[in-house]
């Protein structure tokens, strides 16, 4: 348990959730990342319906605007909710068709109309981004709900559906042998126009409330969780514009845009879809998000090379005097996709992600085990282990 994340009403592993759900019908592929089902009329293909949003990113988003007056931050809101959902698809071998609806909820009297169209511009501009990558993405409308009641702020998602036959489809299922690629989150991607944190929108609320100053919950009361002890919540030193680095403020760092990793998975797949065993994306549980794929079978995932953290992870765990094993069990620690094959391909996959300028490596292995583990190298050299 995340003991920082959990006392903020927030959970990494989402024990209540996985309980409930084990009341729906399993993916009709083992194991898979999302869940999967026959195609209604096509006995040759599979389809998936997924939804998700970009967590309490939005709260950032509100905040810097209402500071600053700039709308643009909320062009990136809607790329961190649809990322967060095409990339958890592509893991399963969706990644060249979408089709797409926004969910929205607002509190009217916060939020205004310019904001829906910030949201819906760079929503289309990310369309039109990945068309240029072989990634075609249909806008099919959506709701836009003004539910004061419950929304204090805005609530930003989209569902997400594609399909793909049978031979394109990937199952979830690392094997014994297999080394694990580590995509960076973070830097500069050729598809990208700055340089980007790594954050992505997972333990985002944990990121906020040890970062930045109390203030910002006296000036806007509407960003906090009014059941939380006001002890907990923004106990940072840092405003907004507070500087990380010499090009870097505290809103660059935790307002960069969650990295889509389709352009250069569409090609990876391409070339190497029968050569890969598992995909992580590593969101909800961060590093030990593939936990949830082994926890029955004798294997071990250990990651002994892992990257050193960017700057927004030394800075929230340094500030936040927080354990490694929460940091890398609630954030993504420098690379949120991992993919599980032989080393041969392992080798020829970094070699295409420098071509897009994303870092990459092979971060670890996985190996037999008495019981199912995921074992971590911490940056001080400490080995952390989850079971």
């Amino acid at each position: 348990m995340s003991e920082r994340y959990n006392q903020l009403g927030v959970s990494a592993t989402k024990e209540e959730v996985h309980k409930a759900i084990t009341q729906l019908p399993p993916s009709e592929i083992e194991g898979s990342f999302v869940r999967v089902a026959k195609h209604f009329s096509n006995p040759d293909a599979y389809m998936s319906l997924h939804t998700d949003t970009a967590g309490t990113k939005p709260i950032l988003a509100y905040l810097m605007w209402k500071e600053t007056g700039n709308l643009n931050v909320w062009q990136s809101i809607s790329v961190d909710a649809l990322v967060m959902n095409t990339d958890d698809l592509l893991c399963n071998g969706f990644s060249t068709k979408f089709a797409i609806v926004n969910n929205i909820a607002r509190n009217k009297h916060r939020i205004s109309g310019s904001v829906l169209e910030a949201l819906i511009e760079g929503t289309m501009n990310f369309i039109n981004q990945m068309k240029e990558h072989g990634v075609e993405i249909r806008h099919l409308g959506g709701e836009t709900a003004d539910v004061g009641d419950l929304i204090r702020t805005i609530d930003v998602g989209f569902s997400v559906y594609s399909e793909a036959s049978k031979e394109e489809v990937i199952p979830t299922q690392p094997r014994e042998g297999n080394v694990i690629v580590g995509l960076a989150s973070f830097g500069m991607t050729t598809y990208e126009t700055s340089y980007n944190s790594g954050i992505g929108s997972n333990g985002i609320t944990l990121a906020r409330h040890t970062l930045l100053n109390k203030q910002y919950a006296e000036k806007y009361p509407e960003t906090v969780d009014d059941t939380l002890p006001f002890s907990l919540v923004y106990q940072g030193p840092y405003y907004l514009g507070s500087k990380v680095s010499c090009d870097l403020t505290v809103a660059d760092v935790l307002l960069a845009p969650t990295r889509t990793y389709l352009p250069l998975m569409v090609q990876v797949l391409q070339k190497f879809r029968k050569k890969i065993d598992a995909i992580i994306h590593c969101t909800g549980g961060g590093q030990t998000k593939v936990f949830n794929f082994i926890k029955n079978k004798p294997l071990k995932v250990v990651k002994d090379s892992p990257f050193a953290p960017p700057i927004v992870f030394r800075l929230i765990q340094e500030t936040g005097n927080i354990s490694w094993k929460e940091m890398y069990q609630v954030f993504n620690m420098g690379w949120r996709l991992e993919i599980y094959t032989d080393g041969d391909t392992a080798q020829k996959i970094i070699e295409m992600a420098s071509e897009f300028d994303i870092s990459a490596r092979v971060v670890g292995y996985v190996a037999s085990s008495k019981q199912p583990q995921v074992i971590i190298r911490s940056p001080d050299n400490k080995w952390l282990y989850y079971e």
